[in-house]
């Protein structure tokens, strides 16, 4: 069975859908530590005057270490509004924008109390649009505390019956095949060349958002976003 252990993005970029559709199963890595820098509260859209940040406002103060699991989002603010704003005032002249901005509405007009509600929820809802049908579990389910890096990478995907584990490029700089092998898994690479697509507002920018790509391409873009997997499998 081949695995794939993410953290949960915000409206991610295409890349993870690409590696989404690839594997047998794949894992919500919610008891890693959030972080404040990375992509789990925002992602970015193109607008007419270049890329903008769509982003979820958090509760500001957490120690270090905390759970992505754990984070609450901030409602005195009205960042879904704002996010939904940005996205008609981006989109409203692309050619699938009324196909599916109210089913990104209806999900941004939910109030919930945290951040993977979100995060995960974006994800989810993205992949049910693109049909890709893959098992969806969560680190935390199998309880692994005791160990921690690639170990506990390791350790959630044979907990989780994997043989294969599936890591995006940058993996290649944190993990070492034969540690994996060792302990009976099987470790590949995301190899991705991102492709182009048709966009609004001038010249392409690449690794959106795949709220970009839907807009602009609609039921093409599983096998647009798939065009740049190299990976044979």
């Amino acid at each position: 069975m081949r695995i794939i252990l993410l953290q949960p993005f915000y409206f991610p970029w295409i890349g993870m859908f690409d590696m989404m559709s690839r594997v047998d199963k794949f894992i919500f890595y919610d008891d890693a530590q959030y972080s404040k820098q990375g992509w789990q509260t925002r992602n970015r859209i193109k607008s007419y005057n270049g890329a903008k940040w769509l982003s979820v406002n958090i509760n500001q103060k957490y120690k270090l270490g905390t759970p992505i699991s754990e984070i609450r989002v901030n409602h005195q603010t009205r960042w879904r509004e704002h996010n939904l704003n940005q996205i008609k005032e981006a989109y409203r002249k692309a050619e699938y924008f009324n196909e599916y901005y109210p089913l990104i509405a209806n999900f941004l007009k939910g109030q919930h109390e945290k951040l993977m509600d979100y995060s995960v929820g974006s994800v989810k809802l993205v992949a049910d649009i693109l049909g890709i049908d893959v098992e969806i579990e969560f680190s935390s389910k199998y309880n692994i505390a005791s160990s921690h890096g690639p170990q506990k990478v390791v350790d959630i995907c044979l907990a989780a019956g994997g043989s294969e584990y599936f890591d995006g490029a940058s993996g290649q700089e944190m993990y070492d095949r034969a540690f994996f092998l060792n302990q009976g898994v099987t470790i590949n690479f995301h190899d991705y060349e991102h492709p182009k697509y048709r966009q609004l507002h001038g010249k392409f920018v690449s690794h959106l958002s795949v709220l970009d790509l839907l807009f602009n391409e609609g039921l093409n873009s599983l096998e647009i976003l798939r065009s740049g997997g190299k990976n044979n499998f």
